[in-house]
Parts: structure tokens; sequence; C-alpha cells
């Protein structure tokens, strides 16, 4: 690969320290972002002069910490427009983004006397590097032979894979989602694109897995359905859920979660979320409490568009999901205990940035806290109160498992109004549909296979969770190298959901896929593909069956006896579906409603 002096690197910190302190004035960006650069500016220039070896009067750090601070630079370049209060126009934003990309792009290119020849460095087994415990120690791990390594992809197209995947699903909200962008990448198609991306490294590079040239670590993606499956009935060990950049990001909200457990701690809070959610029964031995509450709040929902000229739209949709979702998890008395669900938005919000942002303890201890009110009240008939009897031991954190349930619930809502949206442009699946939607949502089928089927398939076209991240505890074989410890491997869901060189059916509607092995499915996908619409393995969602059947009540009682029109049909063309879908920006108008009475259940009936 070609490199670059430290002297050329130098040069081109000066040149870009005065670009950055002139393009915010030249294109008109406001005074606190141009503050902010011009600071960021110079003191890249001060670091450059007093600690550059070529320039500077002292070497004061080693070289790779260099270039470790320079990349650093340039993350905080990318993410200036996106931290200030005032948005940034487009021409600034892209400068800024491409300064930040340069900075991260020129620190690898650096020639570092540092790095050790190939013929220094010697191969061993796995088994050479674990520790007592069975997990490898990264600092004391062995060099891999170079004719033992993982193909690489070059500079250039690990750039791509950080620029036209990684960057703009980051920037979309890994955590709670951003409304103007997603609305952006769905005009500029940016997850056809990266699907069209992958499917070139695969041509070029093989079925990996792939590594790529990133600061900082190792990172790997996978391209081949078979190491999909390996990684996810692999984890949590080798390949742990816990990353570090999950931990970075999910620490801000449930920093004894699950998803960023590792050992002991991790099989005990997996066991609690699933007893509680009852993660392998398809319906909830709770179902007879729960759906006379999604009846109930589709009513009022429906009352409220009839109010409104027959017009549904995000906000009062997401309003009615998440009572729902209160009157679940804690019970009824919580349906309008609206802080709750705000303080885990905020603290998503935070995550996004991960380690860019301080966490915000005050606000964590604030929704903690009022989670384990809600556990010690234990309100009869909701999740909170059959988690008391399910904890067996504090290590478990019963409250820092639950704000990852305000998490997938509003997931499920972004995906159950794309299902909406996909049967309201294919009648014919409407139609079929609507056949197992007469009746009661408790007297009638609960298990509802067809709406189901239709959930599944907007989480397959649009996965709300993109990026699935596992991290390897220590080395680990693979038919064609080894690849190290503490190596991020990142699965990007759509490319395997999408892949329309191996899936005929890649990009239209096409619920029959989930039932056609099985009338009586119960959610989990075929094994001959990776579709993980909820993850997979041992580490798939233990929510899949609750979240399916809550929304799959609610599709029925929007579509039950009610017309259903999607106000931009061009959107959703049923041949050649986009690669992303804005869920906030769908309008429905639903005739035919007839008025509810929108009461609470009673007792008696939540009891059934």
């Amino acid at each position: 690969m070609m490199k670059i002096s430290t002297r050329t690197h130098a040069c081109l910190d000066i040149a870009t320290v005065a670009f950055a302190i002139a393009f915010p004035r030249l294109l008109g960006a406001s005074k606190p972002f141009t503050r902010a650069a011009t600071i960021l500016a110079l003191g890249k220039l001060g670091y450059a002069l007093v600690t550059r070896h070529e320039l500077g009067v002292a070497k004061m750090l080693p070289m790779k910490t260099h270039l470790a601070l320079d990349a650093a630079g340039g993350v905080m370049m990318g993410a200036l427009p996106f931290v200030q209060r005032r948005r940034e126009n487009a021409a600034v934003t892209a400068c800024a983004l491409g300064m930040g990309l340069m900075d991260m792009a020129v620190a690898p290119l650096t020639d570092s006397q540092s790095k050790p020849r190939v013929d220094e460095v010697h191969v061993v087994t796995p088994t050479d590097t674990m520790t007592a415990t069975g997990a490898g120690d990264a600092a004391s791990e062995p060099k891999i032979a170079k004719e033992n390594r993982l193909p690489t992809a070059s500079l250039l197209d690990s750039s791509k894979v950080v620029w036209g995947m990684f960057m703009p699903n980051v920037a979309k909200g890994a955590i709670i989602r951003r409304p103007r962008v997603v609305a952006m990448s769905e005009k500029l198609g940016v997850d056809t694109a990266a699907v069209k991306m992958m499917q070139q490294l695969r041509r070029k590079y093989g079925n990996g897995p792939l590594m790529l040239k990133v600061p900082f670590r190792n990172q790997a993606v996978l391209l081949d359905p078979d190491h999909v499956r390996r990684v996810l009935d692999e984890s949590p060990e080798p390949f742990a859920t816990a990353s570090t950049e999950k931990q970075a990001a999910l620490a801000h909200l449930e920093p004894h979660g699950v998803l960023i457990s590792h050992g002991p701690a991790r099989r005990l809070r997996r066991e609690l979320n699933d007893q509680v959610l009852e993660s392998k029964s398809p319906i909830h031995h709770m179902a007879g409490a729960f759906l006379p509450i999604v009846d109930d709040e589709i009513g009022r929902l429906l009352n409220h568009v009839k109010q409104s000229g027959g017009e549904l739209r995000w906000d009062d949709y997401i309003d009615a999901i998440f009572a729902i979702v209160r009157r679940v998890i804690f019970g009824n008395g919580a349906r309008d205990d609206r802080r709750i669900t705000d303080l885990a938005a905020w603290l998503r919000a935070d995550a996004n940035w991960a380690f860019a942002k301080p966490r915000r303890t005050d606000l964590r201890d604030e929704l903690h806290g009022r989670i384990r009110a809600y556990l010690d009240k234990a309100e009869p008939n909701s999740l909170c109160a059959y988690m008391a009897t399910k904890v067996r031991s504090d290590e478990q954190k019963p409250e820092g498992q639950i704000p990852q349930w305000l998490f997938a619930f509003d997931a499920a809502a972004m995906a159950s109004f794309r299902a909406l949206a996909l049967l309201a442009t294919h009648p014919q699946h409407l139609d079929e549909v609507r056949q197992e939607t007469t009746g009661g949502a408790v007297t009638d089928r609960p298990m509802r296979p067809l709406l189901r089927a239709a959930m599944l398939e907007a989480l397959r076209l649009w996965p709300t969770t993109p990026m699935i991240l596992r991290q390897t505890t220590r080395q680990t074989e693979w038919d064609n190298g080894i690849m190290p410890a503490r190596t991020g491997v990142l699965l990007f869901a759509p490319f395997f959901h999408r892949d329309d060189e191996r899936l005929p059916f890649a990009n239209t509607f096409h619920p029959n896929l989930w039932i056609e092995d099985d009338a009586n499915v119960c959610g989990f996908p075929p094994r001959e593909w990776p579709f993980v619409p909820f993850s997979g393995g041992t580490a798939h969602c233990p929510a899949q069956n609750l979240v399916l059947l809550l929304t799959s009540g609610v599709l029925a009682g929007l579509i039950d006896n009610h017309t259903v029109r999607l106000r931009d049909p061009h959107r959703l063309p049923p041949g050649k579906l986009p690669g992303t879908l804005d869920s906030f920006t769908l309008r429905f108008e639903i005739g035919g409603i007839r008025s509810r009475s929108g009461a609470t259940p009673s007792a008696a009936a939540l009891a059934s």
C-alpha cells in the first residue's frame, strides 16, 4: 500500500487547518460553528508544530499515538455540524465531513517506523492465546503471519464501507432515529447503494470474512450466509454481544443491560429476559390481559383519527403504541406516565453519540428509579409484576433490563407502520389478512400468522437493526485465515435481506416467505438464508414473539372493517420497493371508522 512521509502528513495538516479556518466563513456557517472549527483547527496546528517528528521541537509521543490523535481530530471535525443546536447548511456539513474523512484516511497511510516486518511475526494456534477464563488477552496475543491472515480490503474499499454503509447508518441514529436524516436517506437511496457496494466487495474479495483498514481497531465485515450463522450461533463466546461501540452507546441508558453484559452476569440477565418475555412461546401466557389493552388503545386512536378527518399520522400512532407499552410493562396506572418514555428517548438520543457525549447520570438515575417504583408496586397483569416473581439475584438488575424493552418497542412501532404501508399498497395481501381479523382481538386467533408474516416481511425489507455487532474474545479460525482477538464483526442485515443477486424476491413484498413451511409459524426465519429481523442464534431478541403478538393485534385493529389507503403510494412501487422507507412521513387515510368507547378494559377482562 502507498505510504506518505510524516513530513508530507504535517504539510497536509497545515493546509487542512487553513481550509478549516476559511471554509465556515466562505460558506456562511453559524458563528458557533465557525468559532468551534477555528479552535479545533488552531489546536490541531499547535499540536502538529509541537509534537510532529519532522517539524516539532521534541519527540513527545509514539508515532502510533500521533496517528490515533489525528484520526480522533477527524472524527471531531466530521461530528461538528451535528452537535450544534443550529443545523448547518449542506455545503458546510459536507466540507466538515470531507475534512474528517481526510484526517481518518491519511493516518493509516503515514509511514510509521514502529510497525514490525512480516518476517518478524509468527503463528500460534488460538488455544495458545486463551486465558484461564477462556478469553483472549489482546495485549499479549501473538501476531498473525501474513499468509494466515484473512483477506483485507484496500484503503479505498475500506473507506467505501465506512462512508457508504457504516456512517450513513450511524447518522440515521443507531439507538434512536433522526427523522431528518432518515428522510434524506430515503431520497438518496443510501441503503440500496450500500447493498450494491457490499455485492461488489463479495465479487472482488470472495466470501470473506473481509478485514477492513480502519484506525484504532481490527474490523471485519461478513459476506457469506454460513459465516453469519456461525457468528450468531457462537455468541456470546467467542463472538461477544458486548462490543466496544455497543457498550459506549448503551451505557447512557442501560449500563447493566443484557446486550452489553458478558460472562456470568450476562447469563443471569438473559435468563431473566427469556423467562419474563417468554421468548420460546409464540403466545405469551398473559396475552389475555395484553390484547384487550391493544384493542382499547387502538379504539382510542381510531376515534382520534375520525375526529382529525380520517388521517393517521406517525405522531398519533407512536403515542398509541407507547400507551400500550406502558400499560403492558408497568400496568394500567402507567398509561399517562409519558415522563418515563420521554426519559428513555432523551437518553437514547445521547446514546447515538456513544463516546462523544457525556453521560447524563441524573436522567438515567431518574429513569431507573421510576422503573424500580413500578417493580415494587407490581401492578397485577403487568410484566413488572411477572418479573418480580422471577428475580433470583441482585446481579440480574431487573430495572436495568426494562430500558431495552422500551427501545425494542420503538423499533416495533416503525416496523408495524411500514407493514401497514405494505398492506395498503398490496390489496391482494390486505384482503387475505382481513380474513383473520374478524372478531375481537382476544376471542379470535391471537397467533394471526398472516399479520405476523407481514410484520416480519417489513423487518426483512427495512430492518430496524441494520448493523448487528459482535466482538471476538479470542483468535478465531476460518477457512481462509485467522481473525485476531478483539476484532469487531459487522453483519449488515440489508445486504443479506435485499441481495438481489441471490434472492429473486429481494425487493418485493413476499410475506409467504415466512409461512410457507409452517402454517403456525412462530416468527423464526428459515435456516437456509440469514434473514435476521430480530437478530438470531443464541442472542436473538427475547421479545420477538411478544412484539409480534402485540403489533399483529395493532394491525388487526386498524384494518378490521376499515379502508386503509397510503397517501403517497408511489413511494412503494410493488415490483421494486425502496431500500429505505421513512416511517415518520407516512400518512394513511382510514375510512369507515365506527365510534368506539375507548374505555379502559374492566378488571375482569384483564384477568381473563
